[in-house]
């Protein structure tokens, strides 16, 4: 199913690398990487099987350090209460040192050791990230240990590097064809909201926390040990077998039928010589070159620039929903695991459909460009969150999450067309590069949307602390407020995104 939404030449046997970004030669390998995605698929869906049990594994864990004792103080039962509001903050520290500090740092340099020693490395290196997550859950509930140690690995950014890493991997392959690269990245998006579909729903099947978690901290290893032997080099290093071998046939003219033809390939993408004039690109996506790194040319191109600021607007508004969407609809909506579970299965449905439309009916994909793709996934994050605070307001429960299920299904949209938009934008423009390769690029992209990804959520989360003290109708106005607030910072975002 997932290899459907592949173009044909993604497996051919005979399939030529186009230029590397941190290459000087063409690649040739024989059968590109039909492992890499499922591999990313069984990963994603092990690691989204476990989203359901963290609210109440956290919201337990915060309780019980307050609620044990057999007589309570008036403020241990305030804080008994508040375990939800508690969870939510410590979470979003955690998620402001990961994205605002750790990621910040590291997609940088990720991307820049991926564009020297090849993306292999960096995707076992995230892959191994990802385990530490389960791990420390699985202790807590099997040995009793403290849940801090799953704090303190969720600082880690496995999750966020691994999407930057593998960014860079489907765009090495696909440079100079804007199509294809968001046809693509479309099936990578289309894997992980599969797996958003599958991973809930085989936790449902399971129906055995310990087993759940103990399958996705071993998930990981495998993973890595299967990339690190059987999935291809997408960006060989110059010094590596497979380029000197390339760099040896084409300088001794010893290739068959298209010896020409690649000898001219790597004159013209040889940083020695000079560059091949850049593949016609859509307007408003300037090239990078001139600046002296990767940073200064986000900055100081306007389009890049605004493209920035419309990311940040929508990441920080998913990843506020993401860390709090939970919690709101455990404590105010009255959801268990199961509906929670539901719910994940249900973004993952609509947006898998979003994307297979996206990708199989030619019409949609000449109609909606990178940059629509864009602003729909922020308008529709914006109504979302609108639609999310009206929930709250209800005093009906029940008939409130009509207004929840909406807002899942535009959130599904925005998780599903925005990030492609950003992805195959950026890939385009660092294609036009002969400065910085795709790693450099995106993981220096990555960096600097990062720290506002990780301020912006924090604070809200800190107006969420503030009103989740009890659960009275005046106290779930104040918390829908917050998702007023998100719809906003959405709609500035989508505003913005009319100007890339």
């Amino acid at each position: 199913m997932m290899m459907s939404f592949l173009p044909s030449s993604f497996f051919g046997k005979n399939y030529d690398y186009p230029y590397c970004c941190c290459c000087s030669m063409k690649k040739k390998k024989p059968g590109v990487f039909p492992l890499l995605f499922p591999l990313v698929f069984v990963q994603f869906a092990s690691f989204c099987g476990i989203l359901a049990y963290v609210p109440e594994i956290q919201t337990t864990f915060w309780a019980k350090l307050h609620c044990d004792s057999r007589s309570l103080s008036h403020a241990e039962a305030e804080a008994c209460r508040d375990a939800a509001g508690t969870s939510a903050i410590v979470m979003s520290v955690c998620n402001l040192i990961s994205t605002s500090i750790v990621s910040a740092i590291a997609a940088p340099i990720l991307g820049r050791f991926g564009d020297k020693n090849g993306r292999r490395p960096c995707l076992v290196l995230c892959f191994l990230l990802l385990a530490f997550e389960p791990a420390t859950l699985c202790a807590n509930v099997t040995l009793n240990t403290s849940l801090l140690f799953y704090y303190a690995s969720t600082m880690l950014s496995g999750f966020s590097l691994l999407q930057t890493v593998l960014s860079a991997y489907v765009c090495d392959i696909v440079v100079d064809d804007n199509a294809q690269r968001k046809q693509l990245l479309t099936a990578q998006a289309i894997i992980l909201q599969l797996s958003l579909i599958v991973g809930p729903q085989l936790m449902k099947a399971v129906n055995n926390r310990k087993v759940t978690l103990e399958i996705a901290a071993m998930t990981p290893f495998i993973v890595a040990i299967l990339t690190l032997f059987f999935v291809p080099e997408s960006c060989p290093p110059p010094n590596s077998i497979i380029a000197s071998d390339d760099m040896n046939n084409n300088n001794n003219n010893d290739d068959d039928d298209d010896s020409d033809e690649e000898s001219s390939s790597v004159t013209s993408s040889s940083p020695l010589l000079a560059p091949p004039p850049p593949p016609p690109q859509p307007t408003g996506v300037a090239s990078s070159s001139s600046s002296s790194s990767p940073a200064q040319a986000i900055l100081s191109d306007a389009s890049l620039r605004n493209l920035l600021f419309a990311a940040c607007a929508f990441s920080a508004s998913m990843m506020t929903m993401t860390s709090v969407n939970a919690l709101f609809f455990e404590t105010y909506l009255g959801f268990n695991a199961a509906d929670l579970a539901n719910i994940i299965s249900l973004v993952g449905w609509c947006s898998a459909f979003i994307l297979v439309i996206l990708i199989c009916v030619p019409a949609f994909q000449r109609r909606l460009s990178s940059r629509a793709m864009v602003s729909v996934g922020l308008a529709s994050t914006a109504v979302a969150a609108a639609l999310i605070a009206t929930a709250g307001m209800y005093h009906d429960k029940r008939s409130a999450r009509k207004f929840v299920y909406a807002a899942t299904v535009l959130q599904a949209l925005g998780t599903a067309v925005a990030p492609v938009g950003v992805t195959s934008l950026l890939g385009a423009s660092a294609a036009r590069s002969t400065s910085f390769g795709q790693g450099s690029l995106q993981g220096t992209f990555q960096g600097l949307a990062s720290v506002p990804n990780g301020i912006i959520p924090f604070l809200f989360t800190l107006w969420f602390k503030h009103v989740s003290g009890d659960t009275s109708s005046t106290s779930t106005t104040s918390a829908s407020s917050l998702y007023v607030g998100l719809s906003i910072v959405a709609a500035l975002g989508f505003a913005i995104s009319l100007k890339i």
